[in-house]
């Protein structure tokens, strides 16, 4: 079995059917490709034009303000990992997207995607499950940003994302939580003092 094929058969379970026109029309469209750590998958100023898929590893949205470089989310494998306002709107990336570890990604074209999601049974559900998965992730990393404390939010990364703690290196972590490097490391010695 192909790498696509079983990343789609773990996703989709059961509904996924091989022999189906509309997967078997995804599995030839798309493409696997790998990435070392700190590549740049999607520059911000261009325009996407895929939809990816996180396979194996983890990936990360960076922003650039002010000289200063923050990440607004992290993606671990199974999610989608694009931009989606760039891909709709059709206008460049306002961030990038790079690999914070080795990862493995599924690359589709956007309008291979697009046709799926609005008119497909079996891929298309699959991809509007995911987009609204996607969403309600957003809406909770927004409110934890926004309403926790840098403690309280390694105690949820902790919790709820432990493989974002265990490999992503700290400096990607502070970045997504605002702070220094060295401020995360005084986060994680006072927790663990407390544990």
């Amino acid at each position: 079995m192909d790498e696509i094929t079983a990343y789609l058969q773990t996703k989709a379970g059961p509904s996924f059917q091989p022999d189906d026109p509309e997967w078997a029309s995804l599995v030839d469209s798309a493409s696997v490709r790998t990435y070392k750590k700190n590549e740049v998958i999607l520059k911000k100023g261009k325009r996407s034009e895929e939809v990816l898929l996180t396979a194996e590893g983890i990936l990360a949205s960076e922003f650039s303000m002010e000289d200063k470089t923050v990440i607004g989310r992290f993606f671990l494998p199974g999610a989608l990992c694009t931009n989606f306002d760039s891909l709709l709107m059709q206008v460049p990336s306002r961030f990038q997207i790079v690999s914070v570890t080795p990862c493995k990604i599924i690359s589709m074209p956007a309008v291979e995607f697009l046709r799926h999601y609005y008119r497909s049974h079996g891929p298309g559900v699959l991809f509007r499950k995911m987009i609204l998965e996607m969403m309600a992730e957003d809406i909770w990393l927004t409110d934890m940003k926004l309403l926790y404390t840098k403690e309280e939010m390694v105690h949820q990364l902790r919790e709820h994302y432990p493989d974002i703690i265990r490999q992503v290196p700290y400096k990607h972590i502070a970045m997504y939580l605002g702070i220094t490097a060295e401020a995360y490391s005084r986060i994680l010695k006072k927790s663990r003092h407390k544990t």
